[in-house]
């Protein structure tokens, strides 16, 4: 209310997103934290908006100028100011925490975060011991820090995608594909995007691609989607359907998943 008070209006897909059209500025709005994209004048708008009705911090201003911080964190991200680029880096404390639980620290690493199961291990799967409690509550913190993680690392999603799907009840094989995507993180406790700098991009590019009762268990489809300002990736997705298809064409769904 405070902001679209302020001449901000509120996204429609993202409820947590602003703009305010006159000072052609955009806002991140996260609990108490605010992340402002605009000049000067836009920055100090939002600063003399918020300091008028809270007690507030402004803790960093990234740009080129040589007074401006070069570096920020903002919900444990780090964003990086570079001559030619910006640079968001996920929060790796995450995964820290996540090999130390597993003891892993000093583990092999895995070339890949995930094994592709098979229909020949759909019985071991099924019959899999179940965990003992305590095992399985530490299942469970470790899969919701890996799925925050995931926001920020793709090359995860798919796997964490997995983990969840066993949040209800796990088990010694979720546990060991737990272990697995710990060892692909050993070697890859960093993970960062770098935005370089480009034109103003016309259009909003999407790739989607869907398999055919890939999960050999639920025998559902998985979706993926990248989606892209000209050559900049914004977002991706790994995201099971909620029914079986009963097609390879059923599954391709996902196109209209991709277009909303």
């Amino acid at each position: 209310q405070l902001l679209e008070g302020g001449g901000y209006k509120r996204g429609v897909s993202n409820g947590a997103i602003f703009w305010n059209e006159e000072l052609d500025a955009r806002a991140l709005v996260h609990g108490d934290d605010f992340a402002v994209l605009g000049d000067q004048l836009a920055l100090h708008n939002m600063d003399e908006l918020l300091k008028g009705r809270y007690e507030c911090k402004w803790l960093y201003t990234i740009g080129p100028e040589a007074k401006d911080d070069k570096e920020a964190k903002f919900l444990g991200r780090s964003i990086r100011w570079a001559d030619t680029s910006i640079e968001y880096e996920a929060d790796k404390r995450h995964a820290e925490v996540m090999l130390q639980q597993l003891g892993l620290a000093q583990a092999k690493s895995a070339q890949a975060p995930a094994k592709q199961k098979k229909h020949e291990d759909v019985e071991r799967i099924l019959n899999a011991e179940a965990l003992e409690p305590e095992k399985a509550t530490q299942y469970r913190s470790l899969t919701t820090r890996a799925a925050y993680l995931s926001q920020d690392r793709p090359d995860i999603a798919e796997a964490v995608k997995r983990l969840a799907q066993n949040m209800v009840k796990p088990t010694e094989e979720s546990w060991q594909d737990l272990k697995k995507v710990g060892r692909y993180l050993a070697a890859r406790k960093r993970g960062y995007w770098r935005f370089e700098r480009q034109r103003e991009p016309a259009k909003i590019l999407v790739t989607v691609d869907s398999d055919f009762a890939g999960d050999v268990v639920t025998r559902k489809s998985t979706t993926g989607l990248v989606v892209r300002l000209s050559t900049r990736v914004v977002k991706t997705s790994s995201s099971l359907r909620s029914t079986v298809s009963l097609s390879s064409g059923e599954s391709e769904y996902g196109m209209v998943k991709a277009a909303s």
